[in-house]
Formats: structure tokens, sequence, C-alpha cells
């Protein structure tokens, strides 16, 4: 379990601020699903995880995500309303480092998907909920990564051709998430 440690070392709760959603989005059936009850203060977390095998991998060449981790945060803010967020972390193929991207979200308009867009115009992620434990991560064009800590993001930190779409399944609590977080 070294990569969930490796992945949850990096997470932090309150790094981004969110994107207010419309006033009824708390009772849209992706966020009841996601979240369960929007706690009244402080924040709501999920987290969801995804582990390749080596066949996989193997299967799949133009795939460069080894594992990946996604904490998505719901908070209601007296001025702004429902925000959420979203941390995802990803190590790569042939690189040791944990990477990472993030952002505030919106509820679209249908309230089926989840629009997040990572920090300094860094691309666009969605969240599509498949089951009450299954979501599917969409990076359609590109998602900024960084590595925490440094500024530094080496050519093979990337999402490959054949890292388009990631199921990924609910993890028990967010202690997969959350486990070991540096301080701010």
């Amino acid at each position: 379990m070294f990569r969930t440690l490796g992945l949850a070392a990096f997470f932090t709760m309150s790094a981004f601020g969110g994107a207010a959603l419309a006033s009824d989005a708390e009772s849209s059936p992706l966020v009841r699903a996601l979240f369960g009850k929007i706690a009244a203060k402080g924040k709501t977390s999920a987290c969801f995880t995804r582990f390749y095998t080596k066949e996989h991998l193997a299967s799949h060449q133009q795939q460069n995500v080894r594992d990946m981790v996604i904490l998505m945060t719901a908070a209601k803010d007296a001025d702004a309303g429902l925000t959420f967020n979203t941390r995802v972390g990803v190590h790569f193929r042939k690189l040791g480092s944990t990477f990472e991207t993030g952002g505030g979200c919106s509820l679209d308009e249908d309230g089926k998907t989840i629009n997040c867009s990572p920090e300094c115009d860094g691309g666009s992620m969605s969240v599509e909920l498949k089951d009450a434990q299954t979501i599917y991560l969409k990076i359609p064009d590109r998602a900024r990564l960084w590595r925490p800590g440094t500024e530094d993001n080496p050519e093979n930190a990337r999402f490959g051709e054949d890292d388009k779409i990631f199921k990924l399944t609910r993890a028990p609590g967010t202690r997969q998430c959350a486990a070991g977080l540096p301080k701010e």
C-alpha cells in the first residue's frame, strides 16, 4: 500500500477555492450519490482510487497512468453557497514521484456531470457517476500537472493517448486520500 500513502501524502483538503454550485445542487442525484448528506459546517469528502495491474498496463501500451486517487470535497459557504473542489494524484509508468492536478468545479445544467478546471488555465476534467461506488473521470484534452512542492514537470509527467477516461472505485472513507497529509 505504499502507493496509497504516497498519493495521500500530498493531498490537502483546503487547497483550492471551489466554484459555487447552483442553489439546488445539493439535491442533485449526482451530488447525493457522491457525498450523501452535505455537512452543515466543514467539508464533506469522497475518495475514489484506481491501481492498474501489470496485465492491464501491458494491454494498454498508450496509457501512461499507473495509479490514480481523486479526492472530491463539497462545502457550504454562507456567501457562495455550495462549493465543490477536486484533487487528483497520479503516478506515471516511468516516474516514481506523485503528480497532482485539481481545482474548483461546478455542476452542469443537467446535473449529471461535474466539470472541473485545474488551476492556472490547466485544461479541464469532468466527473460522471457510473453507480454509487464508481465514477468516470474524463480528461478530454489535457490537465495541468505538477509535482508537490516544485514547479517541476518532466516530459513523462503527462497523460498519454489512452489516458482520457478513468474508471475509479470509491475508497472506504477518505483515509486513503487523507492519511498523512502535510500541514500547510
